[in-house]
């Protein structure tokens, strides 16, 4: 077995920050609930991909953050990490699709996330707002949910 067996076939090769926006909204009727009370920050994440071929693919992973700083100023936060990828085969198109799908569904969000993760807690901290630690990932559960909605986009098809 050669060393380059061991290696996956997709390998991260350079990281960015693709954009960044913080808003702080310090207006009354951007609280959250009655004086005092405290909710957990919303988060929405996305992940794009593009294929710049040959031997290469662009993942983008975007994260859109809103809580509160205490009981105000009101947080809002937009940022993509963009993470470009080699492929060790001769080009994207000779990957096999399992690979190719497993990198989408795990292996991308996986490897940006701790990128991603840095870059807010240290621009929360730099900005004093007391915002919690993003969590790690379970990458395993990560992949079950992209089987389960796979699962239900197949189900909700004619004639399978």
């Amino acid at each position: 077995m050669e060393n380059r067996d061991l290696l996956y076939p997709i390998q991260l090769i350079d990281v960015r920050l693709y954009e960044l926006s913080v808003d702080r909204v310090a207006t009354a009727d951007n609280r959250h609930g009655e004086e005092g009370e405290h909710h957990p920050p919303l988060i929405n994440i996305e992940i794009d991909f593009f294929r710049d071929p040959p031997k290469h693919i662009v993942a983008r992973l975007t994260l859109d953050i809103q809580g509160p700083q205490g009981d105000t100023p009101h947080i809002r936060m937009h940022i993509s990490i963009e993470g470009l990828f080699e492929v060790l085969v001769e080009s994207v198109e000779y990957l096999e699709e399992s690979t190719l799908e497993e990198f989408k569904r795990r292996s991308a969000v996986a490897l940006l996330w701790p990128y991603a993760r840095e870059h807010v807690h240290s621009l929360f901290r730099r900005m004093r707002v007391d915002f919690p630690l993003l969590p790690t990932l379970n990458v395993l559960a990560l992949q079950r949910l992209g089987e389960q909605q796979e699962e239900g986009q197949d189900e909700g098809q004619p004639g399978t």
